[in-house]
C-alpha cells in the first residue's frame, strides 16, 4: 500500500496509507492528509499558504500520479514541488519510490510499498517471516490463521489486544503473563495497555523500560533468556521477575512502531527460543493490521462526525443571516457573504428600529472557522439587541462593546461598521469600531471614506470606557454607501498583490446608483484578482444606497 510520510515539523514521521485512486493533500479538514505550516512558531498567515486542498495523488493502470491544485481546475496558492522541481500547472508527473514532495515548508515523502524490517536475533527480519512459519508446527500455524480470522472481525482496540494475548498464551504454554505497550508519541511516556496472565489472575504490571524502549528504537524483536547480562545498565532489569521473555514491536502501515507486545515467564527451563520469537512477529504482524484497520476506522467515523458538526454550524450560521433584504422606500440594498471555510467569522445584519430607522452592521470576529463562528452568534443577538433599545448608535455600540468585554472571549475581538438609515430625512449616522472605512459613492462620481482614522474607536471587545462617535452622512439620490470585510480589500493575487482600497475605489468607479449593480461589479473585480487563488479570508459586502424619493 503506497504511503505518504511527514519529514518536517513537530509531527515528522506521521504517515497517511493512500487508500483509493483519489487522495488529497491540504490545509482543508476533509482532506486525506491535512498538512499546514510544518514550524510551530509559523504565523497563522504563514500556516495558511498551503491551500486548503493544494495537491492531488492520483493512481491510473497501477501508476501513481501526483498534481498541483484541487483537481478541480484550481491550482494551489504557492504551488507543488516534486523532488525541489515546481510542477506544472495543469499537468501531473508520475511518482516513483522515496519521491520527495514540497508544499510551501511541508516535506513529505512518497513511498510507494513500505516494508517493515523489524531484526530479531538470527537476522529474522519482518520480511522473512513468513518463510521461517514453513517450520513451525501445526498446531502453531493453525492458531496463526485463527488468530487473523478472530482479529479480522473487530475495529475495537482493546478488544484486539485482550484477543491477541489471549491467542498467544495457547500457543505460548510456557508464558506466565503478557502485555501490551503502547507510547503516544516518539518521546512521549510508555503505558501499559493491556495485561493478561493464562489464568486471569492479578499480573505484577511491572516491566522493564530499558528492554521496550530499545524495541521501539531500533524496531527490532528482542528475545531475553539471560537479562541483567544482556541489559547491564538497566536498573530495572533485577527489579522483574522475569527469567525470560520474547518482545515485539506493533506497527503502523507506513512501518513506524506504536508498542510492543511481550511474553515472559520465570522458570528456566521454559525459556523462549528464536523459533518462538518468529512465531510471535507473524502474530504481532497479523495484530498490526488488525490495528491499523481499527485506527483508520475510528478516524473516519471522527471525520464524518466533524463534517457533520461543521455542516450544521453552517446552517446555524447561515440562519442567523438576513432571509431577505430590507423594503425601504426610495432604497434599494445589496448584500454578498462567502466563508474561507465552512463557517466564518464575517457577519451582516439588517435591524428595523421602532421608529422607522433602519440599522445596518457588518462585522469582522478575529480568526475564521468555528471559534470565530461562535462569537459571531453570541455577538450578533448582542448586537441586535442593544440597537433595539439605545436609540443612540454611539451609545448603543458603546454598549455593546461592555457586554463583550464581560463576557471574557480570550483573544476574540470583533471590527464592526453600523449605518443607521433615516430614509425620511435621508440621513446616515455611522458608527466605526476598528472596521475599514465604509466609502460613500456620490452620484456625480466623487468616493470618500466615511470613517475615516480620527471617528474610528477601537474593536468591539479590547477595552471599556472609550467611548465611540458617530458622524452624520446626508444621502443624495443616486448616492450608495459600501460597507466590506476585509476579506475584500486584502484578497491576494497569484503574487500575494492584495487587491486593495484603491482596487475597490477603482471597480466601482463609474457604477450606476443602483446597490446591486455596484455590489456585483466589486465581487466580479475580486474574482478576476483572484483567479486561480484559494480564498484565504471571509467576504462581506453590504450595498445601500437612495435610488429614488420613493
Amino acid at each position: 500500500m503506497p504511503t505518504l510520510v511527514l519529514l518536517t515539523g513537530p509531527k515528522a514521521g506521521t504517515r497517511w496509507p493512500i487508500l483509493g485512486d483519489r487522495f488529497v493533500i491540504g490545509r482543508a479538514q476533509t482532506c486525506n492528509a491535512v498538512v499546514d505550516g510544518a514550524s510551530e512558531r509559523a504565523s497563522a498567515r504563514q500556516k495558511d499558504s498551503v491551500s486548503r486542498k493544494h495537491a492531488l495523488i492520483t493512481c491510473t493502470n497501477g501508476n501513481w500520479y501526483i498534481e498541483d491544485g484541487d483537481g478541480e481546475g484550481r491550482k494551489s496558492h504557492n504551488g507543488t514541488y516534486l523532488n525541489e522541481k515546481k510542477l506544472a500547472f495543469p499537468g501531473r508527473c508520475q511518482l516513483r519510490d522515496e519521491d520527495q514532495i514540497r508544499i510551501c515548508d511541508v516535506r513529505l515523502v512518497f513511498c510507494r510499498d513500505p516494508n517493515s524490517t523489524f531484526t530479531v536475533e538470527e537476522s529474522v527480519s519482518h520480511s522473512d517471516s513468513g518463510h521461517s512459519l514453513d517450520s513451525q508446527p501445526a498446531k502453531r500455524l493453525r492458531l496463526l490463521l485463527e488468530i487473523s480470522a478472530a482479529l479480522r472481525n473487530t475495529l475495537e482496540v482493546d478488544s484486539i489486544l485482550d484477543r491477541t494475548l489471549k491467542y498467544l498464551f495457547e500457543m505460548f504454554p510456557q508464558a506466565e503473563r503478557g502485555l501490551v505497550v503502547f507510547r503516544d508519541n516518539p518521546g512521549g511516556p510508555l503505558v501499559l495497555r493491556s495485561l493478561r496472565t493464562p489464568s486471569g489472575a492479578p499480573a505484577d504490571p511491572r516491566f522493564s523500560t530499558t528492554v521496550i524502549r530499545r524495541c521501539l528504537q531500533n524496531v527490532e524483536a528482542v528475545l531475553g533468556n539471560d537479562l541483567p547480562a544482556e541489559f547491564p545498565d538497566s536498573d530495572s532489569i533485577g527489579e522483574i521477575p522475569s527469567r525470560s521473555l520474547i518482545c515485539t514491536p506493533l506497527w503502523e502501515p507506513g512501518g513506524q512502531a506504536l508498542g510492543v507486545v511481550q511474553l515472559d515467564t520465570r522458570m528456566d527451563d521454559r525459556k523462549f527460543t528464536s523459533d518462538d520469537l518468529k512465531i510471535l512477529l507473524g502474530v504481532a504482524d497479523q495484530a498490526s493490521i488488525s490495528l491499523g484497520n481499527a485506527r483508520l476506522h475510528h478516524e473516519t467515523l471522527a471525520l464524518q462526525r466533524r463534517a457533520r458538526d461543521l455542516e450544521v454550524a453552517q446552517q446555524v450560521q447561515r440562519a442567523l443571516l438576513p432571509r431577505s433584504l430590507p423594503n425601504v422606500a426610495g432604497y434599494g440594498f445589496f448584500a454578498y457573504y462567502e466563508s474561507a471555510q465552512e463557517v466564518g467569522g464575517d457577519y451582516y445584519d439588517f435591524v428595523p428600529l421602532h421608529d422607522g430607522r433602519m440599522a445596518v452592521l457588518l462585522g469582522d470576529v478575529a480568526g475564521k472557522g468555528v471559534a470565530a463562528a461562535l462569537v459571531v452568534a453570541k455577538f450578533s443577538v448582542e448586537a441586535r439587541v442593544c440597537l433595539e433599545t439605545v436609540a443612540d448608535p454611539a451609545a448603543a455600540v458603546d454598549r455593546l462593546n461592555s457586554l463583550m468585554i464581560r463576557a471574557a472571549v480570550p483573544e476574540k475581538f470583533v471590527t464592526l461598521a453600523v449605518a443607521v438609515l433615516d430614509p425620511l430625512k435621508h440621513v446616515v449616522l455611522m458608527v466605526n469600531a476598528g472596521h475599514p472605512s465604509p466609502l460613500l459613492l456620490r452620484s456625480s462620481g466623487e468616493i470618500e471614506e466615511v470613517a475615516p482614522v480620527d471617528i474610528t474607536g477601537l474593536p468591539i471587545g479590547i477595552d471599556d470606557g472609550i467611548p465611540y462617535i458617530s458622524r452624520e452622512v446626508r444621502f443624495e439620490e443616486g448616492d450608495r454607501l459600501l460597507i466590506f470585510s476585509d476579506g475584500v480589500s486584502e484578497a491576494m493575487d497569484a503574487n500575494e498583490k492584495m487587491f486593495g482600497t484603491d482596487g475597490i475605489r477603482t471597480a466601482v468607479a463609474g457604477t450606476t446608483g443602483i446597490p446591486l449593480a455596484t455590489g456585483e461589479q466589486l465581487l466580479r473585480a475580486v474574482k478576476r484578482h483572484t483567479t486561480g487563488c484559494d480564498q484565504n479570508d471571509d467576504i462581506t459586502v453590504v450595498c445601500f444606497g437612495r435610488v429614488g424619493d420613493g
